[in-house]
């Protein structure tokens, strides 16, 4: 079995049937492939790497995306030979800039994740998380997105995050997003640390209910967000809130 460094995204190419994964150890895109036939990945292969590499990863029209906390990079995927590996920086093509790299709370090392998704019309969704455990406003804490449906040689980059259309606002840290076979947009939702309840038992916050999967809509101002929770036995509810 082939061993991967901090692996946190894995895709398959829907055209080649190729296993993507990102290595945040190597800040690397790398390949996955069964060298001996078994049915299970035993070897692996850089196709690309960029400094910072940490998260996201997405293939669309030809290409692979990643990202660092501050860059979406991407790479041509048509037809490499196995020559070409590993594309490099000046390899990529910078396609959003100024994202904020400030991830001072939160998780361990700050909310430094870009969680990239594209939908069936050729955007791609990029999610930020807060930058503390709990922030003040929500600036940070949102889905932009930007529309790649164009010709590919015409499009203009990079694109500045601080200007991309906003789509989903106040979602604290989403690192999974995924559209279902209805279009509509999913994620998955870490919530807030130390969260201190004394009447449950102190410390609720690795399974307080705020870590739910939502599905998340353009709405004029805020997203509707549904999630089922479960506490102490409660029967488990669905919830329908509007933030």
């Amino acid at each position: 079995m082939c061993e991967v460094d901090k692996p946190r995204s894995l895709i398959v190419d829907d055209i080649t049937n190729k296993i993507f994964a990102l290595e945040r150890g190597t800040q690397s895109i790398i390949n996955l492939f069964d060298s001996d036939n078994d049915g299970i990945p035993d070897s692996k292969q850089t196709v690309a790497f960029a400094s910072g590499l940490n998260h996201g990863l997405a293939i669309h029209d030809g290409f692979i995306y990643a990202s660092s906390d501050s860059t979406v990079y991407r790479w041509p995927n048509d037809n490499i030979d196995s020559s070409t590996h590993p594309l490099d920086e000046d390899a990529a093509v910078i396609v959003i800039n100024n994202i904020n790299e400030d991830g001072s709370g939160g998780a361990p090392r700050g909310h430094t994740t870009r969680t990239l998704e594209f939908d069936d019309k050729g955007w791609l969704y990029v999610s930020v998380g807060s930058g503390g455990n709990v922030d003040y406003n929500s600036y940070r804490s949102r889905i932009r997105r930007m529309d790649l449906s164009g010709d590919p040689t015409t499009l203009s980059f990079p694109q500045d995050f601080q200007t991309m259309e906003v789509f989903a606002d106040g979602l604290r840290n989403e690192v999974g997003l995924a559209f279902d076979k209805h279009g509509a947009l999913w994620g998955v939702e870490n919530s807030a640390d130390n969260l201190q309840r004394d009447d449950l038992g102190g410390d609720i916050h690795e399974n307080n209910v705020s870590n739910y999967s939502q599905y998340i809509i353009l709405n004029l101002l805020k997203p509707i967000l549904f999630f089922k929770i479960k506490l102490l036995g409660i029967e488990e509810r669905q919830k329908n809130l509007i933030f």
